[in-house]
């Protein structure tokens, strides 16, 4: 209220210079001479005033110091209001001061109307006049969603009395506040304030990508803290352990690893079972360290992924489906691993072929990325019927190159234990196990896959990643082939030796 800023508070607040007097006495700032003096009988009904523009989730506090002499309490009786018909007197009193207000242009002028209809709505809706802070908050549309008022009370005789009001803003708009004196007694209004905050940010924390936290970028407010982090699993801290808790398994962050066997282990044995995300935590997620499986229709199109969530071998379902479904509702209203549905409807490999395309292509559709490494493991799932079906390898490498398979390729076949070779294409579990329960019965199926020799003495596999697999379930030798890199790079479109030692599933 004082002079000095006078002229930065005339840009924030209306009615002050029409209602801010000299006053020592009734000013409640240190070393201030001024205030806004109310008094309706003398044409001074609407005080000081704010419109604001605020969004949702800011808390606003309200503040207003009051104080009125006492020996003038009470000096208009309430039907004095009636009878004289000073009411249509106030009445009049409001609009002229309302018209007189400079509102900012950005503001809806609705917002001036609703102003003026609510405070008349106020004087019209009592016998008794009061004096009070009040605020309104309206929505983007200028819709009056929420109002309320503090009432000045006896506390304010001859000592300040402070109005205050806490809020928290539920949408998009405006907000009103503004001081009334609907009585004849003269009120003093000092130290309007309005406060207004962003929503507080009470913590942060910052991961690299195994979810480790990142020392010194972590915060939290006044010591809150919540124990959802990294995936918004459960950050277990007994024994200062460190640990996520993701249902199935504890993960250790700081060496990016479960600290247990997966539980279906023996569905991958060409990965660790205490394996992440198979190393590659930016495209891949694990929901709670299980197995997981990407959706698709019997047409090809990707649909999403069941309650265990994205990059496992995939299912054929044509029934109603919803995001997070679970696998048995699935599989008992007619969903199929890809590998069986392709060998229950006969595929050849030109149908196979067509699915994968059509299946790669829906998912990019829905997904818009080609980054997602998601993509790859659906080409790699859909085709694994492929793979059982010809003897070859799974994925793009035996799409784009099938009409190469094992031409040209005269080297002696040897043996030697599964244990010697290592994966670079996922497999499907159920399709390993159909080929290991015949081969426990025959021994090796098919011809030798092809391998290419690393420089420590084991082999990175080319093709028939499902019958290695096999093969270790049976107890039995693989029959191979090993490949020079030139035959590797025309068979398989290998770029270097590199990209084979990169492209292994460790």
């Amino acid at each position: 209220m004082e002079e000095e800023y006078a002229q930065e508070e005339e840009q924030l607040f209306e009615q002050l210079p029409e209602t801010r007097i000299l006053d020592h006495r009734h000013n409640n700032t240190a070393g201030g001479n001024r205030v806004a003096w109310l008094n309706a009988e003398r044409g001074k009904m609407l005080g000081p005033s704010r419109t604001q523009e605020v969004q949702e989730g800011d808390s606003l506090t309200l503040e207003v110091d009051v104080i009125f002499d006492k020996k003038r309490k009470g000096i208009l009786h309430p039907s004095a209001l009636i009878k004289s018909g000073s009411q249509t007197l106030w009445k009049d009193r409001l609009l002229e001061g309302v018209q007189n207000l400079n509102f900012s242009p950005e503001i809806n002028p609705m917002l001036i109307y609703e102003f003026t209809r609510l405070l008349l709505a106020e004087i019209e809706s009592k016998k008794t006049p009061e004096s009070y802070l009040m605020y309104a908050l309206y929505d983007q549309d200028s819709v009056l969603y929420d109002r309320g008022k503090v009432l000045v009370s006896n506390a304010a005789a001859n000592e300040h009395e402070q109005l205050r009001q806490t809020l928290k803003v539920k949408k998009n708009g405006y907000l009103e506040t503004f001081v009334v004196n609907e009585t004849a007694q003269n009120i003093f209004f000092d130290n309007l304030k309005v406060q207004s905050t962003s929503p507080i940010i009470v913590q942060e924390n910052a991961y690299y990508p195994f979810g480790m936290t990142i020392a010194g970028l972590d915060y939290s407010y006044n010591n809150h803290t919540n124990r959802y982090l990294y995936n918004g699993k459960e950050l277990i801290e007994d024994l200062n352990l460190g640990l996520y808790d993701y249902g199935a398994r504890m993960y250790d962050p700081a060496i990016g690893r479960w600290i247990s066997v997966d539980p279906l282990a023996e569905e991958r044995s060409w990965v660790s079972p205490y394996n992440f995300v198979q190393n590659n935590p930016l495209n891949r997620i694990d929901p709670d360290g299980a197995l997981d499986n990407p959706i698709v229709n019997s047409q090809g199109e990707f649909l999403g992924y069941d309650e265990l969530g994205a990059g496992g071998e995939a299912i054929v379902y044509d029934g109603a489906f919803k995001e997070g479904m679970s696998q048995d509702e699935i599989f008992n209203n007619g969903g199929q691993f890809a590998t069986d549905f392709f060998i229950g409807n006969n595929f050849n490999m030109g149908d196979a072929l067509d699915f994968q395309s059509k299946a790669n292509q829906s998912f990019k559709d829905k997904r818009n990325t080609e980054a997602l490494l998601a993509t790859g493991d659906l080409i790699g799932d859909i085709s694994t019927g492929l793979s059982f079906m010809t003897g070859g390898a799974g994925g793009a490498r035996v799409a784009a190159r099938s009409g190469l398979m094992a031409r040209g390729v005269g080297n002696q076949a040897l043996t030697a234990s599964p244990r010697l070779f290592k994966a670079t294409e996922q497999t499907s579990r159920s399709a390993v196990k159909r080929i290991a329960q015949s081969m426990s019965q025959s021994g090796w199926q098919g011809e030798a896959i092809h391998a290419y020799k690393l420089k420590d003495g084991t082999f990175a596999i080319l093709n028939g990643h499902h019958r290695v697999q096999a093969a270790t379930r049976a107890g039995i030798d693989v029959q191979y082939k090993v490949l020079n890199f030139t035959e590797a790079q025309s068979l398989y479109g290998w770029k270097s030796e590199a990209e084979i030692i990169m492209s292994i599933i460790r």
